[in-house]
């Protein structure tokens, strides 16, 4: 075998994967006792000001912060159309505009 390669020992990733064709390496964290919202929010604040990457290099968010994101952008929708909904079937019951304010 050595004749046919140098081999050695070198620290580095156990496994290579890949995603969207581009090397990709993951870091998990368990968070407790906080909101995932405000803990990744220091963190991006603390990688952008502690961290330099080297070029082609960036960072994404995912696991249950990328499942809050989504939920919180289909509420956005869902509940002023609900709202409003409610609101025209009062309007209907009553037949009055002022019925809705009481």
């Amino acid at each position: 075998m050595s004749q046919l390669s140098d081999i050695k020992v070198i620290q580095g990733p156990v496994q290579v994967s890949r995603e969207d064709g581009l090397r990709r390496i993951g870091v998990e964290i368990n968070i407790s006792d906080r909101d995932i919202g405000t803990y990744v929010a220091e963190a991006k604040e603390a990688i952008k000001n502690q961290v330099a990457l080297p070029p082609g290099y960036f960072t994404t968010w995912g696991g249950q912060f990328e499942n809050q994101q989504r939920a919180m952008a289909r509420l956005m929708i869902v509940g002023p159309i609900a709202v409003g909904l409610i609101l025209l079937l009062l309007f209907v019951t009553f037949r009055s505009v002022r019925w809705l304010c009481w």
